[in-house]
């Protein structure tokens, strides 16, 4: 953070991967707002598509969440637990490893969930696993930029996501933000942080409503085409080079 406060105001360009991180650098670090410019993660969504689906590893008679992150308190997966223990149709897997898997696996047994969450560790590359759920989901605190969620999308699904910051309600475009229900995007559905009531309000209106999830499903791959790896590279040569 020293480094941070005492090097990026002398720089004569900073550039951040979201709008929101950029705003914080010139609030909360004095960076000239006029040297601040924001370009977001690449993907490789060419190498993605080429990927095939895993096949009979989902059961189709469950809806399948998947999320992928390091186990660890900012991604709050206590939250996406808590949230399907009332919805015994759904199944969720959790793709990472970390610190809080022992934690973790004693909340899915405490509330009885072991035939519904499922902890299935590190998985490299994970696109094979999401390209065959139903759903992305994301329940963290913060975020630098989720490049989990553009992983989601490039995959073709929709996505339900705590609102926070910063990224997702870039990547998702929301229009309007509210603090105490769900948020609906082109895209799916964001919630407010750390809300588990609102949460689940945001899974059953995904899990309800096919005719606006199979929207998100469509625009969704058309959306993340603005974070290709070949978009981004060019902005990065206008901005730098050219």
């Amino acid at each position: 953070t020293t480094l941070v406060k005492y090097l990026y105001k002398k720089a004569d360009l900073v550039i951040s991967n979201a709008k929101a991180s950029a705003l914080d650098l010139i609030k909360n670090f004095n960076v000239n707002r006029s040297k601040m410019e924001v370009i977001y993660n690449p993907i490789d969504y060419e190498k993605i598509f080429k990927i095939n689906p895993i096949t009979n590893y989902f059961d189709t008679s469950y809806y399948n969440i998947i999320t992928v992150g390091r186990l660890q308190e900012v991604k709050n997966h206590k939250l996406l637990i808590d949230t399907i223990k009332d919805f015994k149709n759904v199944r969720l897997y959790i793709i990472g490893e970390g610190e809080l898997r022992t934690k973790l696996e004693t909340q899915i047994q405490n509330l009885g969930l072991g035939n519904n969450v499922f902890l299935l560790g590190f998985k490299s590359p994970p696109f094979e696993y999401l390209k065959s759920a139903d759903l992305f989901v994301l329940s963290s605190n913060n975020e630098g930029f989720p490049n989990v969620v553009m992983e989601g999308m490039a995959c073709g699904l929709p996505i339900l996501s705590t609102n926070c910051k910063s990224g997702p309600s870039e990547m998702l475009e929301l229009a309007e933000e509210k603090e105490d229900d769900i948020m609906l995007t082109k895209y799916g559905v964001l919630t407010p942080v750390e809300d588990v009531a609102v949460f689940k309000k945001g899974l059953n209106y995904m899990i309800n409503n096919p005719t606006f999830t199979n929207e998100c499903k469509a625009n969704v791959l058309i959306r993340i085409k603005h974070y290709d790896k070949e978009t981004i590279l060019e902005q990065y040569y206008k901005l730098i080079i050219a």
